[in-house]
C-alpha cells in the first residue's frame, strides 16, 4: 500500500545563512541621524539642557575645591542663560516665556562661585541683583549670603543690617535658622567692640540653640565684661551641653563590624575612637575621616555615630578653652579660679576634662615661672591611674630639663613613653636630654621616632634633629632636615636662618647670602645681626662695597657691635677718609675702654685728618698711661715738630732714644743668651755622640 499523501504541506524554514543573505538590510538604512531642533521651543529646550550641564560641571568643580574652574563654568552657564532669555523674547515679544527657576539657579551659582574665589565685589553685585527681583521666592535668605560677604570684607556694621533684614524676612517657622543668623550678628558686634549687645544676643541663642561655638563666644564676651555671675552660669550651661552630647554619643554606640550583633549592654567606652586628648586635633571635618580610618577598613561607616563623635570632641575642646578663660576671671587668685573650674567639672561628671585642666593649670604656672606650683600640681598625677599621668610626666620632664636636672627629665620622659610609645612630646624631651649629654646618636633616634608617630609635633622633632646633625658636623643631613621642615613651614625665619647658617658653614657663600637675604625680608623689622652676617659674607667674598652697605645698616640698628664698628673705621681708613673713620674709633673706645688700640686709632685719625693739636692731646694721654710705648713717642716727636713745640719734641726725643737703647740692650742680652744656650746644646750633643762611639767600640771584637 502506498503511502498516503499529506493534505497539508509542511512548513519550510530557510537556514540562517539564507535568511541573512535574502533579508538582511544595510545598517545605514536603519541608522538614526540626530534630528536638529526645528521649532523655537525645541531650540530653547536644548539650550536649557546645556545650561544644566554647565551648572552640574560648576558644582562638581566646586565640590573638589577647583574654584577657578567652577567659576568658569558658572560664567558660561550665566551667558548661555542670557542668550536663552533673548531667544525666547525674540520668539514671542509680547508674552516671552521665561524659566525663572533656571535663571535663579544660574545667577545664584555665579554669585556663589565669585564668593568662593574671594571676588567679593562681584559676588555682592550678583547677590544684590538677585535680591532686587521680587519674582524669585525666598530672596530674603540671600541677605544672609550678602551679610557673609560683607563680614569677610570686615564691613561689620553693614553685615549686621543685612543679617537683620534676613531675620525679618524669614517666617516664624524657621526658628533655628533665625538663631544662627543672630549668632552671626553677635559675631559682628564682637568685632565692633559692642560686647554687651553681643552677650545679650548670645545668651538667647545659647539658651535655645546649645552649640559650643555660640557658647564660647558668649564666654569671651562675659570675660571682657568681667561679669563673674553670668560667666559662671554660662560655663555651667556649657557643661550641660556636654552631658547631652555625651549621652547621645553613648546611646548611638560604636559601629558594629560585619557579622556581629549589637549588644544589649552599655557601650564600651574604652574601645571606641576619639578617647585621646581633644586638644591634639583640629576642629575640622577631617576629624570624621580620621575617626573612620581608625575603625578599620572592614567596619561599616555609621555616619550618625561619627558625626556625634566629632561634635563631642568639639564640645570638649570648647569647654577646655572656656575653662582657661574663666579661671583667671572668677577669682583674683588664678589658683583659686582653676580650683573652682575643676570642682565644677567634677561636680558635673566631667572628671576626664578636670584631669586635663589640671595639666593646663600646671602649664599656666610654668608660663608664669611659678615652677614650684607647677611641680606640685604635676606630681599629684604620679599616683593616679589615668591617661593624664603620661601628660603630667611629659610636662615634668620638661620642667626638670629647664632646671638642668637631666637625670629626672629623662626619667619622667621614659615614664611617659612607657605609658604611650607614640608620645611624640616625651620622645622629643628624651632626645633633648640625650643631646645635652652629647649622646647624639640616640638623640637622633628619639627625634626620628617622634616625627614618625605624630604629624603635629613632627616639626619640633625635625628641627631638633637638624640641630643634632649640625652638632655632629653632618652638614648634608642637617640641610636635608631643614629643607624638609621648610617645605612644611614655608618662610619660617628660624628654619631659614638654620639653612643660611649651614650653607655658611659648608663654605657655600653665595647660597648663604641668598638665604640671609630671604631671612631679612621675612622679618618684620630689619635685624642688625642678619645685616652684620651679610656684611661678613660679602667681606669673605671680597666685595667690600656690599659689605660696607650691610655693616652700615647693622650699625644704624645696633651701634654697639664692636666688630662692626671696628670694620667700618678700618674701611674708612682704607678708603682714605680718616675724618669719617674718627667717630667709629671713638665709639670703639667707649665699647672697649681697656683696649689701648682704639685710642691710638683715634689719634691716628686726627693726625691723618690734619688735626695735629687733637692728635697730640690723645697721644699725650696715651703716653701718660703707657710711657714706654716707643710707637707713641715717635708720633709725639713728629707732631711736636709740626706744632713747633721744640722743648716737648726734645724731651720726647731723649726719652725715645733711651727706650730704644734699653730695648737694643735687652735684645742683645736675649741674643747672647740664645747663642749660649745653642752652644751648650751643641756641646751636649757632641759629648753624647762621642759616648755612643765609645760604646760601639767596646762592642767590637
Amino acid at each position: 500500500m502506498s503511502a498516503r499523501p499529506s493534505s497539508i504541506n509542511p512548513a519550510k524554514f530557510k537556514s540562517e545563512a539564507t535568511l541573512n543573505s535574502t533579508t538582511s538590510l544595510s545598517a545605514s538604512a536603519f541608522s538614526f541621524q540626530k534630528r536638529l531642533p526645528e521649532t523655537s521651543e525645541e531650540i530653547a529646550r536644548e539650550m536649557e539642557k546645556e545650561i544644566n550641564k554647565l551648572l552640574e560641571a560648576s558644582a562638581a568643580a566646586h565640590q573638589v575645591q577647583d574654584f577657578p574652574q567652577a567659576l568658569a563654568q558658572a560664567k558660561k552657564a550665566a551667558d548661555l542663560n542670557k542668550k536663552l532669555e533673548l531667544h525666547r523674547k525674540n520668539a514671542n515679544p509680547k508674552h516671552p516665556e521665561q524659566n525663572i527657576d533656571l535663571t535663579y539657579c544660574a545667577h545664584f551659582n555665579l554669585a556663589n562661585q565669585y564668593h568662593a574665589n574671594k571676588m567679593h565685589d562681584e559676588a555682592l553685585r550678583w547677590y544684590q541683583h538677585i535680591a532686587a527681583h521680587k519674582r524669585y521666592a525666598h530672596v530674603g535668605r540671600l541677605r544672609v549670603n550678602i551679610g557673609n560677604v560683607l563680614y569677610e570684607q570686615k564691613k561689620y556694621a553693614e553685615a549686621v543690617q543685612s543679617y537683620q533684614m534676613a531675620v525679618d524676612s524669614l517666617p516664624s517657622s524657621t526658628g533655628e535658622l533665625q538663631l544662627k543668623i543672630q549668632g552671626n550678628i553677635a559675631n559682628c558686634w564682637i568685632h565692633l567692640g559692642k560686647f554687651s549687645e553681643a552677650a545679650a544676643l548670645l545668651m538667647d541663642v545659647v539658651s535655645a540653640c546649645p552649640e559650643p561655638k555660640y557658647a564660647i563666644n558668649l564666654i569671651v564676651c562675659l570675660c571682657v565684661l568681667e561679669d563673674k555671675k553670668r560667666l559662671m552660669n554660662a560655663f555651667v550651661l556649657m557643661l550641660k551641653m556636654r552631658k547631652a552630647a555625651t549621652l547621645l554619643y553613648q546611646l548611638s554606640g560604636p559601629p558594629h563590624s560585619s557579622g556581629s550583633q549589637p549588644s544589649d549592654g552599655p557601650p564600651d567606652s574604652s574601645g571606641g575612637p576619639g578617647h585621646g586628648n581633644p586638644l591634639t586635633r583640629s576642629n575640622s571635618p577631617t576629624d570624621i575621616a580620621i575617626m573612620r580610618s581608625s575603625e578599620g577598613d572592614d567596619e561599616p561607616h555609621d555616619e550618625f555615630y561619627f558625626e556625634l563623635q566629632a561634635r563631642k570632641k568639639q564640645t570638649d575642646r570648647a569647654i577646655l578653652t572656656a575653662a582657661q578663660l574663666v579661671a583667671p576671671i572668677v577669682d583674683s587668685d588664678v589658683t583659686s579660679g582653676y580650683d573652682w573650674v575643676i570642682e565644677t567639672l567634677v561636680a558635673n561628671g566631667s572628671t576626664d576634662l578636670a584631669n586635663q585642666l589640671e595639666v593646663t593649670k600646671a602649664v599656666a604656672f610654668m608660663k608664669k615661672r611659678q615652677f614650684d606650683k607647677a611641680f606640685k600640681t604635676l606630681k599629684s598625677f604620679e599616683m593616679r591611674d589615668t591617661e593624664m599621668a603620661a601628660a603630667a610626666s611629659t610636662n615634668l620632664s620638661f620642667l626638670y630639663f629647664l632646671e638642668g636636672d637631666y637625670d629626672n627629665a629623662e626619667k619622667h620622659a621614659n615614664t611617659a613613653i612607657n605609658a604611650d610609645k607614640s608620645n611624640a612630646k616625651a620622645l622629643i624631651n628624651k632626645g633633648n636630654c640625650l643631646a645635652k649629654r652629647d649622646n647624639l646618636e640616640e638623640a637622633q633616634q628619639a627625634y626620628h621616632s617622634a616625627f614618625g608617630y605624630d604629624s603635629i609635633d613632627c616639626a619640633e622633632a625635625i628641627y631638633n634633629l637638624g640641630l643634632t646633625y649640625k652638632q655632629m658636623n653632618n652638614i648634608e643631613m642637617a640641610l636635608h632636615s631643614f629643607f624638609k621642615l621648610n617645605s612644611m613651614l614655608p618662610n619660617d625665619p628660624e628654619v631659614v636662618f638654620q639653612i643660611a647658617s649651614l650653607h655658611e658653614k659648608k663654605g657655600a657663600i653665595d647660597q648663604a647670602i641668598e638665604y640671609f637675604k630671604q631671612l631679612n625680608t621675612l622679618l618684620q623689622e630689619s635685624d642688625p645681626g642678619v645685616a652684620a652676617k651679610l656684611g661678613d659674607l660679602y667681606h669673605l667674598k671680597g666685595d667690600d662695597n656690599m659689605a660696607y652697605i650691610h655693616y652700615h645698616e647693622s650699625f644704624k640698628l645696633f651701634p654697639s657691635n664692636l666688630k662692626v664698628v671696628s670694620w667700618l673705621g678700618a674701611y674708612y681708613i682704607k678708603t682714605m677718609a680718616p675724618d669719617k673713620a674718627l667717630p667709629f674709633f671713638q665709639r670703639a673706645m667707649q665699647l672697649d675702654p681697656q683696649n689701648p688700640r682704639w685710642q691710638l686709632m683715634v689719634a691716628s685719625s686726627y693726625k691723618c685728618s690734619n688735626q695735629p693739636a687733637q692728635a697730640y692731646s690723645v697721644y699725650l694721654d696715651y703716653h701718660n698711661k703707657y710711657p714706654y710705648d716707643s710707637a707713641c713717642l715717635r708720633e709725639l716727636v713728629e707732631i711736636c715738630g709740626e706744632l713747633n713745640m721744640k722743648d716737648e719734641r726734645h724731651q720726647f726725643s731723649v726719652l725715645l732714644r733711651v727706650i730704644e737703647q734699653e730695648k737694643a740692650a735687652n735684645r742683645q742680652i736675649e741674643e747672647n743668651a740664645v747663642q749660649t744656650t745653642q752652644a751648650s746644646d751643641s756641646t751636649q750633643v757632641t759629648n753624647k755622640q762621642e759616648e755612643e762611639e765609645t760604646d760601639i767600640g767596646l762592642l767590637l771584637p
